[in-house]
């Protein structure tokens, strides 16, 4: 465990390789009520739909895929974190959209579904240019695509025939995460292992 201008970072290890990496992505993380609402979004459509339910621990919006990174160069994503400064604004989840992934005559077609948002709100939209800019100046991929804010519900679900719209989600954005990826038989395992601003920083959840 380490500390860094912004907060503490639990996510730098030692190991006996000449480089040591970790699997990384920059996020936005829910509260607790976004989460509480989007879980039993999940919840629902999975008896409907099948697949794999996302468990509640891993439910987020992803804004910067970064892959593996070494150890070296946690530090360049922490200050490009830090480069696009702390957000504050609100989302709204309001959408539900199935991706095909994969089709078979015996199983149909199966995707992912996300809850998404129908309109990127421009505070949104500024903050992800702004990362991908610190990021890429920093050597770092970065995609080009347009930004689609959204949280991945099931994997590997069947193909819904309608989808129906939902209440509207409130998803307020105060803090930027950085988040680990580990990846097991089980699954992947996210751990939030550093936030902009600081814990002590951010305002109070509910």
């Amino acid at each position: 465990r380490r500390h860094t201008r912004y907060g503490t970072v639990t996510g730098v290890q030692t190991c006996a390789l000449p480089i040591c990496s970790q699997r990384l992505f920059v996020a936005l993380w829910p509260s607790a009520q976004s989460l509480k609402r989007v879980d039993e979004l999940a919840a629902q459509w999975h008896a409907a739909l099948g697949g794999r339910r996302l468990p509640a621990g891993n439910l987020h919006i992803t804004l910067a895929l970064l892959g593996e990174v070494d150890d070296a160069r946690v530090a360049n994503v922490e200050q490009a974190m830090i480069e696009t400064g702390p957000p504050a604004f609100e989302l709204s989840i309001d959408q539900l959209q199935f991706r095909a992934t994969s089709s078979g005559r015996s199983a149909g077609v199966r995707g992912m579904l996300w809850a998404r948002a129908s309109r990127t709100p421009p505070a949104l939209a500024a903050l992800v240019r702004r990362l991908r800019r610190a990021l890429s100046a920093r050597g770092f991929a970065v995609e080009e695509r347009p930004f689609i804010p959204h949280v991945t519900l099931l994997r590997d679900a069947r193909k819904p025939v309608q989808l129906h719209a939902i209440d509207p989600i409130v998803w307020p954005v105060h803090e930027l995460t950085l988040v680990r990826s580990t990846l097991s038989r089980a699954g992947a395992a996210y751990e939030v292992i550093g936030r902009v601003p600081p814990v002590s920083e951010s305002p109070l959840l509910p």
